[in-house]
């Protein structure tokens, strides 16, 4: 099967020191970058898809504890379910700690046989 190319912004913005430019990355990083950024949209402030986004940020503030991280699960997977179609899902922990959330997610990218890994915190800041 050939490889599909994927490509996006980083999320870092972090332009070249020579040019200018903003390098986009691509392939299953490109996919990573674009699960952080669905991670960290809150739902409503996407114009025009106000249905973009996920809940992480409403968990915040919520008791830490078993009900709360498996509804926070549940949000996460129906996230990525409906906005990111080159995703299979594997697992996804979370951690939820004193400063934000700890997030792991364990995933397939379509056109790749290789196993990701994306662990990022959200945080209270």
């Amino acid at each position: 099967m050939a490889q599909v190319l994927y490509s996006d912004l980083p999320l870092n913005f972090v332009a070249n020191p020579n040019t200018g430019d903003v390098r986009a990355v691509s392939g299953e990083r490109a996919v990573k970058s674009a699960l952080q950024n669905l991670l960290r949209t809150p739902v409503g402030s996407k114009p025009y898809n106000p249905l973009y986004g996920s809940n992480v940020t409403d968990y915040l503030f919520r008791p830490a504890d078993n009900l709360t991280e498996t509804e926070l699960i549940d949000d996460i997977a129906d996230s990525i379910t409906r906005f990111e179609p080159r995703v299979q899902l594997v697992a996804i922990e979370t951690n939820m700690k004193d400063y934000g959330i700890e997030i792991t997610i364990e995933y397939y990218v379509s056109g790749f046989t290789q196993l990701q890994e994306l662990t990022t915190v959200v945080d209270r800041a």
